[in-house]
């Protein structure tokens, strides 16, 4: 999947932020962290293109639904 490099270096530290803290703070503080799908945007429309592009993602994210941006 093009330009999804960036995107799992960016997860995966967000990840490791998360673990580390949880693991500097136990037990007194819980660490959580929300790691979102790819949110149809005007940023996204480079690798959302087209509509068989979606619904490929879609078929393989675990909730087999699109995100969209709020308004």
């Amino acid at each position: 999947m093009p330009y999804h490099a960036s995107v799992s270096v960016a997860k995966s530290g967000v990840d490791g932020l998360v673990k580390t803290l949880g693991s500097e703070l136990a037990p007194k503080v819980r660490i959580n962290a929300i790691a979102p799908t790819i949110t149809n945007t005007d940023l996204a429309s480079k690798i959302l293109r087209n509509e068989k592009v979606i619904e490929n993602m879609i078929e393989r994210h675990p909730l087999k639904k699109s995100f969209r941006r709020m308004k």
